[in-house]
């Protein structure tokens, strides 16, 4: 079971147990929000993660940013739900770094505009970035951006041609601009 401490300037997860000082969690969820309501960003240690639905809202979090970020493919996050694994709804200021999603092929069951989409931004979402992120084996779109902002940019996103890409509805989705 993966756990996650608190550190001064940071969150960290990683795939091992809990010792003393850390805390054990079976669904990212747990430590989304941990991270998110304690202002801090968040750190992976290499690994895979697995996770059903990651919902991140202004209420969870209590409005601050959220940044998740790991060594560029050093860290997989992996569905085992059954809807969208992340939604990212009405909040702003939320950036993935270096992260790999794994969609596993699974059947998605909840649909956005008839469509089925592994990763959602929707709902006056603002300021949301993936840099150095991969999408893979996603059973439908990759990433759907309605009514939102997000921006996707980093050499491995654009290294991947297989991710599903992602598709938008009245959003604005911009590369991210990379030295």
């Amino acid at each position: 079971m993966p756990s996650y401490a608190l550190f001064d300037d940071l969150v960290v997860a990683r795939t091992d147990a809990a010792t003393s000082g850390w805390i054990n969690f079976t669904d990212l969820q747990a430590v989304f929000d941990f991270a998110h309501s304690q202002d801090r960003p968040l750190f992976f240690r290499p690994g895979i993660y697995d996770s059903g639905t990651v919902t991140i809202l202004p209420s969870n979090g209590g409005g601050k940013p959220l940044q998740a970020r790991a060594m560029p493919g050093s860290v997989v996050l992996r569905f085992n739900g059954m809807d969208h694994f992340l939604v990212i709804d009405g909040q702003a200021r939320v950036r993935f770094e270096g992260l790999s999603f794994d969609g596993q092929n699974r059947a998605l069951s909840d649909y956005v505009s008839g469509r089925p989409a592994f990763i959602v931004v929707a709902n006056g979402a603002k300021d949301v970035a993936f840099e150095d992120c991969r999408i893979l084996y996603s059973p439908g779109i990759g990433v759907y951006v309605t009514d939102a902002e997000a921006a996707f940019g980093g050499p491995i996103w654009k290294a991947i041609p297989s991710a599903s890409g992602a598709r938008t509805a009245g959003s604005t989705c911009v590369p991210v601009p990379w030295p």
